[in-house]
């Protein structure tokens, strides 16, 4: 699995692990088996990442670290229930940390992609980005967005109630960097995988009958900035 990932490293994983196909093992030995291959090549000095997301702050509902299912992934929530993985205090875009750093993602944060966001810390710790049956995931990209400032995102704020990993509840207002629906904003997906790709920066490899691939988020910010700089709405569908 030559990724370029190694002991020592800091990893983000997104999965589509449905794409690896049927698996002999139980689902929770499955899961339990993927995540043990990855703190294998990572040892006790790495860092595990995953995003666990959960959307429902957005609709008024209360962020419960420890219960809020998050929707990005099968592995991801069976990731976050583990002992001694820690769970993100964004309502909005948490992460599960375990490992040497994982303390380094217990901090507050007022802008989901802005200063001590879960992207921020990746990138301040030249983490990798891996993807496990997933060609890529963009939630990357908005980072990039609100760093830069586009002008086809503007800042909305949320406002509601965390409850910690101690059960305490406490109100929280974050920005987060949304869309505009008056002009062209919904990202070009073809495009953004075509700038990976063509940049080199994207290792890739076969793995269970899909792919799993990696790049360094410091690559993953340089490739799309130069991007911008050529053409703002480079990263946006013009239909």
């Amino acid at each position: 699995m030559d990724i370029g990932i190694k002991a020592g490293d800091m990893i983000c994983v997104h999965t589509e692990i449905f794409n690896l196909g049927i698996p002999l093992l139980t689902k929770n030995e499955y899961l339990k088996a993927l995540i043990e291959c990855f703190l294998e090549i990572l040892t006790n000095n790495g860092t595990l990442v995953m995003p666990t997301f959960s959307y429902s702050f957005c609709k008024n509902e209360i962020y419960d670290k420890n219960k809020s299912k998050c929707t990005v992934g099968l592995l991801n929530n069976f990731f976050r229930k583990l002992p001694e993985v820690t769970r993100s205090n964004d309502p909005i875009f948490s992460f599960a940390a375990y490992g040497l750093k994982a303390n380094l993602f217990q901090v507050e944060n007022n802008s989901c992609f802005g200063k001590n966001s879960g992207y921020d810390i990746l990138t301040r710790n030249n983490a990798k980005i891996v993807y496990l049956g997933a060609d890529w995931a963009h939630t990357f990209i908005h980072y990039i967005e609100e760093q830069i400032g586009v002008d086809y995102r503007y800042f909305k704020t949320f406002q509601g109630y965390i409850i910690d990993e101690n059960n305490q509840k406490y109100e929280k207002k974050i920005n987060y960097y949304v869309r505009c629906l008056d002009k062209p904003s919904e990202l070009n997906l073809s495009t953004i995988a075509k700038l990976l790709e063509e940049s080199g920066s994207l290792k890739k490899k076969s793995f269970g009958g899909t792919n799993i691939s990696a790049i360094d988020t410091n690559d993953f910010k340089k490739i799309i900035i130069q991007a911008l700089n050529t053409d703002k709405y480079i990263l946006v569908r013009k239909d």
